[in-house]
């Protein structure tokens, strides 16, 4: 019932997704914005012809689909064994959690103090505002309720909690950006809701 339900919460949490993804915008591109796509897909086209190279447009357009779909799904079993991982080293070890992030933190230091310096020198804060360390905060205190719901429940309430989160944020999208707000995205959050409800009672 357990497995159901999660792939239930999952097909549900796709759906959502898809519906509330960023649109192209209705307006038409100006025509010198025309005119340079056409010049660079004719020149394109002429180097695949020279090169002797097969496929078309299309050909091409599966390849980009199926290296990107494949880079998804990496980083999402990257992304599922690092929190099992993670929740092994918070519930087997005797350090805090407060300390693993202290720990966490600083091995990031190591690799991203040396990639802000290398862009930019002497700046390492370059394009950095006031809303940029709010978000920096929020991101930071986001990891810090993540280690907690890892260490005192499991991976796999912390995921209903970002399901729950994907809804509400959703919602918010709508109510105050105007976003999309149709039949799938409200069958697909009730879908949700009771998916979590068949776990949690399994």
């Amino acid at each position: 019932a357990r497995w159901r339900a999660i792939l239930t919460l999952f097909l549900s949490v796709l759906i959502i997704c898809h519906q509330t993804q960023p649109q192209a915008a209705c307006a038409p591109p100006p025509r010198e914005t025309i005119a340079t796509a056409e010049h660079m897909q004719q020149a394109e086209d002429m180097r695949e012809a020279v090169a002797g190279e097969g496929g078309g447009p299309t050909e091409r357009a599966w390849h980009d689909y199926v290296v990107g779909v494949s880079a998804v799904t990496l980083e999402a079993m990257l992304s599922g064994l690092s929190n099992v991982y993670f929740e092994r080293v918070l519930k087997s070890t005797a350090l805090s959690l407060w300390e693993r992030n202290v720990q966490l933190a600083g091995y990031s230091l190591l690799i991203y103090v040396p990639m802000a310096q290398h862009a930019h020198p002497g700046d390492m804060l370059h394009g950095w505002s006031g809303v940029t360390v709010v978000v920096a905060c929020l991101g930071a205190l986001g990891g810090i309720l993540i280690g907690l719901v890892l260490k005192y429940c499991d991976s796999i309430i912390k995921n209903l909690a970002l399901s729950t989160a994907i809804i509400t944020t959703a919602t918010l999208d709508h109510f105050v950006f105007h976003g999309p707000m149709n039949l799938p995205i409200i069958a697909a959050a009730g879908s949700v809701l009771i998916s979590i409800i068949n776990y949690t009672d399994a």
